[in-house]
């Protein structure tokens, strides 16, 4: 398994120790997020290498949009393209945060690649699927739908006990949001409407990190508490009072259904 540690948590190298245990086989890439096409080559060649010298595969599964990209050209250099799925997880296409030229590349890369290096399509929803069949004109065959699953979220401390040790008080009204603190997930939106709530018996908890950590913690209100990356978010489901996901777009996402699934 080819794998980058450009976004890795605390969730992502437990995954790796377990893959690791049970005898799969780990390869570390330099992946960056954003489009370089320097370092994006570098990228395809690396991973066309690893096909060259350790393939033939006979499935090849590329998970995300840029690994999407890069996979599925390195499996055309190696003559593997009729061996390729794709689960773009939320495309990124859907994204606001790409505009003009990139945009136009990103929609392209989606759109070709998408005839040219993929067997199958995978959406993580009924959603996705329809939006890639009218965009792309994909063949209904081509996309199939695999949605996504969780772990029901099984508290192992009792509600009070948390609220104490975050220093909540037990009759407030908790907001929370768990998932990584990026554009994507849109977290800054979801402070200005707390801030514009004015409840003074009202708290926010935002659960995870990301790159817009820092500037969020810049609020001086003591009612916005950030606990960073945890591995016992079932814990702090059972702490809120009601769970809000201002992505700007999802696939299928993992947090809310586990927030869901709590109850919230």
């Amino acid at each position: 398994m080819l794998y980058s540690s450009a976004r890795a948590d605390a969730s992502f190298q437990k995954e790796l120790l377990h893959f690791s245990n049970i005898g799969v086989r780990l390869q570390e890439i330099q992946m960056s997020r954003n489009i370089n096409l320097v370092s994006d080559w570098k990228t395809i060649q690396a991973i066309s290498n690893y096909m060259r010298e350790n393939g033939p595969f006979d499935i090849i599964h590329c998970h995300s949009s840029k690994a999407g990209v890069t996979g599925r050209i390195a499996s055309i250099l190696n003559g593997m393209s009729h061996k390729t799925l794709y689960t773009p997880n939320g495309l990124a296409t859907l994204s606001t945060e790409a505009v003009g030229f990139k945009a136009l590349l990103i929609w392209l890369a989606e759109l070709l690649l998408g005839y040219l290096a993929c067997q199958k399509v995978i959406a993580v929803s009924q959603d996705e699927q329809a939006y890639m069949l009218k965009t792309f004109k994909f063949n209904s065959n081509k996309v199939k739908v695999i949605e996504n699953g969780i772990s029901l979220p099984r508290p192992s401390h009792p509600r009070q006990v948390i609220r104490q040790e975050l220093g909540i008080p037990d009759d407030a009204l908790v907001f929370g949001f768990t998932g990584r603190l990026t554009y994507q997930k849109n977290p800054e939106l979801l402070l200005t409407a707390f801030h514009n709530l004015n409840h003074p018996q009202s708290y926010l908890l935002f659960v995870g990190t990301g790159e817009l950590l820092d500037s969020l913690k810049q609020t001086t209100n003591p009612r916005v508490i950030f606990t960073g990356e945890r591995t016992d978010v079932p814990n702090l489901l059972n702490v809120f009072d009601v769970f809000v996901l201002p992505s700007r777009y999802e696939g299928l996402s993992l947090s809310a259904m586990e927030a869901m699934a709590a109850a919230l």
